[in-house]
């Protein structure tokens, strides 16, 4: 029987966490699955109640000692799963409960049924206000044109051990998770995912967040999306020699564009990845049989 291994960030929602965690073992149709809680540096203290779960098999905790979000929690958590942990599959995925619990399902009939190495969850159904999914869907078109490829999802996703180990010999997941599993696996497997509504609290997702997650993912394929802006601004460039002025600044801002995606893709380091183990401040596990 595969291991599934669930790996969930969280920063202080300690409560959604568990909330998420009860509600898997209740919904998901499958009896090996561990769960890593990645801690990034929590400042609120959290108690785990002594409970008895059918489907899971372990709930361990892996703390941080200084927070670095949550894209840094992921790459981190995934380097520890690497070389610590056996598993056949890990499914990383937000602890808020707007990756829902029984989509799992569908990554486990879409491993029986096609033995797939990367699967990824789409949004087909959101629950945000109106301008904010606008400026989503902004940030994917925007996306698709200055890169040609289309990042339709985040963090919840299925990836075998062996597409660990490719998505880990980089530094991109460190840049961008879904931004180096498009990168690296651009044929990947699909599944249909709505996003849930949050257990407690309200999104920590803001405008300025979504716009640098989607500079992030941009900077991935920066090889590709350079030639492009340049000869964008080229253009307005030259245009504003003949006609309107204004022509200069939106060059000029499509140059600013491009120096801030080049700083951005500094975080596309190796070293940092592979020195996950120095903000390691310990691990607990909090359940097993």
């Amino acid at each position: 029987m595969k291991k599934f291994l669930i790996l969930i960030p969280v920063y202080n929602d300690w409560d959604s966490v568990f909330k998420l965690i009860e509600n898997i073992d209740k919904v998901v149709n499958y009896e090996n699955i561990d769960i890593l809680i990645v801690n990034d540096a929590s400042t609120n203290r959290y108690e785990f109640e002594n409970k008895t779960f059918s489907k899971i098999q372990s709930v361990q905790v892996l703390n941080f000692s200084k927070n670095g979000g949550h894209r840094e929690a992921i790459a981190s958590g995934l380097m520890y799963c690497n070389e610590n942990l056996k598993f056949d599959y890990v499914i990383p995925m937000d602890g808020d409960g707007e990756d829902r619990p029984e989509e799992i399902n569908l990554f486990i009939k879409s491993i029986s049924e096609k033995k797939a190495d990367v699967i990824v969850a789409e949004r087909v159904k959101r629950s945000e206000n109106f301008i904010f999914k606008q400026c989503y869907n902004i940030h994917k078109l925007l996306t698709y044109l200055l890169t040609g490829s289309m990042v339709k999802f985040g963090n919840f996703t299925c990836l075998s051990s062996q597409s660990i180990k490719k998505l880990l010999s980089d530094g991109l997941v460190w840049l961008s998770f879904s931004g180096a599993v498009k990168s690296h696996f651009p044929d990947h497997d699909i599944i249909p995912s709505i996003r849930g509504v949050r257990y407690f609290g309200i999104s920590k997702m803001s405008f300025f967040k979504l716009i640098l997650h989607s500079f992030r993912i941009l900077s991935i394929f920066k090889n590709t999306l350079i030639p492009r802006v340049l000869l964008l601004a080229m253009c307005f460039l030259i245009l504003s020699f003949f006609s309107y002025l204004f022509f200069s600044f939106i060059s000029l801002g499509l140059f600013i564009f491009l120096s801030v995606i080049n700083y951005l893709y500094k975080d596309n380091d190796l070293n940092k990845l592979q020195n996950y183990k120095s903000n390691i401040k310990d691990t607990l596990n909090l359940y097993s049989r």
